[in-house]
């Protein structure tokens, strides 16, 4: 199965959660993932892609503008019908406390 996650980030907090998540989806077998930031992301690997995760850090309780923009102009090019789909938000603080292992 492919797996992708597509995010943006401006400090790199979201980018490291996308990889925590990429390296436990690569535990399971036959699994292959790739990441991107909307900047640079693959259209054919997301349209190939039968799990589509996307990852937005919160403003306002919201994701970014940056990230809400990409995803209503690509709507169309993602071909997200019948995929499986996740999303994930974070927050500065909380994904460094994970990342350091609580400490």
């Amino acid at each position: 199965m492919k797996a992708v996650i597509v995010f943006d980030s401006r400090t790199h907090t979201t980018e490291k959660a996308a990889a925590f998540i990429a390296e436990g989806l690569k535990s399971f077998d036959d699994i292959e993932v790739r990441c991107f930031h909307i900047d640079a992301a693959d259209f054919e690997y997301i349209q190939q892609s039968q799990l589509v995760i996307f990852g937005s850090p919160t403003y306002m309780a919201s994701v970014t503008a940056k990230m809400k923009s990409w995803l209503e102009s690509n709507a169309g090019k993602l071909k997200l019908a019948g995929k499986l789909g996740g999303a994930y938000a974070t927050e500065q603080y909380i994904v460094s406390c994970l990342i350091r292992g609580g400490q």
